[in-house]
């Protein structure tokens, strides 16, 4: 899914290419969001439309029409089926298993343990049952990031300014906290590891116990919350893009 897993750690434990690489094949297909790969298939959103192609060779397996108004979204692949924010579809054959056009889904989806969680296009945040498509649970609040799920809680960053925790079961908040001015700007999805949680401010970026939300550290990047950039976290570093042109790599422990 949208930064690899759950976690949104934003690591693959494949193995990189040791030699020069090869273009294999290219396709026209894959405006905004970013492609996800699960059993040899690459998934891929269009406007107006979501794509299975070969991961081999490139050539399409099935294409299905979906609302225009997510093109910057990553769909995820959960237990053979493709879930985007407003539906769901049979991973092998295309065919539509699910439709929740009234949920206005926007973010990337993560989905966890038969749950569908995703931020809505008019700022709600939902959990809905990833078989039949019921609401689990609302939380309202501004447009979010796409959410990641770790410890029996969700992690999302929010228009008016705060980052969320929030029990993946029931939608009750544990905590928050504020990272910026209210502002109508805000793409960094946090990643969670090692009971920390990383996410990207308008001041930097920030480190947070993932139980209490207590500040661990904050690093203060040039605009890393305008650079629509979501942390990636290995092997004790966390990496960054930022507004300033660079590509930051930090201690995760110290945030040096």
């Amino acid at each position: 899914m949208f930064h690899h897993d759950l976690a949104h750690r934003g690591y693959s434990t494949s193995s990189a290419l040791t030699t020069t690489p090869v273009v294999l094949w290219t396709s026209p297909k894959g405006y905004g969001g970013s492609p996800v790969v699960a059993d040899g298939c690459v998934y891929l959103l269009d406007v107006g439309h979501l794509y299975c192609v070969n991961g081999s060779n490139g050539q399409q397996v099935w294409n299905q029409s979906i609302p225009s108004g997510i093109p910057d979204s990553s769909p995820a692949v959960y237990e053979g089926y493709v879930y985007t924010p407003l539906s769901a579809y049979n991973a092998s054959i295309g065919e539509q298993e699910l439709d929740c056009p009234d949920f206005h889904g926007y973010t990337s989806p993560s989905v966890a343990d038969g749950i569908i969680y995703f931020g809505s296009a008019f700022g709600s945040f939902y959990a809905l049952n990833a078989t039949i498509g019921s609401k689990l649970w609302k939380y309202l609040t501004e447009e979010t990031s796409s959410p990641a799920v770790a410890y029996g809680r969700v992690y999302f960053e929010s228009w008016d300014g705060n980052i969320y925790a929030l029990d993946a079961l029931t939608g009750t908040k544990i905590w928050n906290y504020t990272l910026n001015e209210p502002s109508r700007y805000m793409d960094s999805s946090p990643a969670a590891v090692d009971e920390r949680v990383y996410v990207g401010g308008r001041d930097g970026i920030y480190c947070l116990n993932a139980l209490t939300g207590d500040k661990i550290w904050n690093h203060p990047t040039l605009g890393v919350r305008s650079s629509s950039s979501s942390p990636a976290v290995a092997n004790g570093y966390v990496y960054i893009g930022s507004i300033d042109g660079n590509v930051y790599a930090l201690n995760a422990s110290t945030g040096t």
